[in-house]
């Protein structure tokens, strides 16, 4: 899918720092969909071809209302403020996307195609919530009791 600005005008709003996206199962499980929303979302946190410092969050709709008829109404507008403090670990993945990716919205889509192809499923976030963030130095210990460092 390639991206075009469908839009001149640039958000005055700079995201910094976590931004929270709640998606449906029917954007989060169909790969063209989710890109749709990720050049949605570029779009309001002020850049059209990037993240613009911007921690992406994002995680599998789970405040539903039930109306009258027991059918599903709007979605709570007010949910946890933090969901992600309280998902399971298991079930949440945190990508660290380096400044030439996560500048070049292109390459932001290409890394969702890897990261969906790595959880198991190309097409799909395969039921994880995926934290896209800056990519930051962290070491990690291996099995083999190495140190081993990512990011800048």
């Amino acid at each position: 899918m390639t991206a075009t600005a469908t839009s001149s005008k640039q958000s005055t709003i700079k995201a910094h720092g976590a931004v929270r996206i709640s998606l449906p199962a029917h954007v989060a499980n169909d790969s063209n969909k989710l890109k749709q929303s990720i050049h949605s979302l570029v779009e309001r946190v002020g850049c059209l071809t990037c993240f613009s410092g911007a921690d992406c969050r994002f995680q599998a709709e789970r405040d539903f209302v039930v109306d009258s008829e027991g059918k599903f109404a709007t979605l709570n507008q007010h949910p946890d403020p933090q969901p992600w403090l309280t998902t399971g670990a298991n079930s949440t993945i945190t990508v660290a996307l380096g400044k030439s990716v996560q500048f070049d919205i292109e390459k932001v889509f290409q890394a969702v195609d890897k990261v969906n192809g790595l959880l198991g499923c190309p097409s799909c976030h395969s039921g994880f919530d995926i934290q896209y963030q800056n990519e930051v130095a962290t070491i990690g210990i291996n099995n083999e009791l190495q140190a081993v460092q990512y990011g800048v």
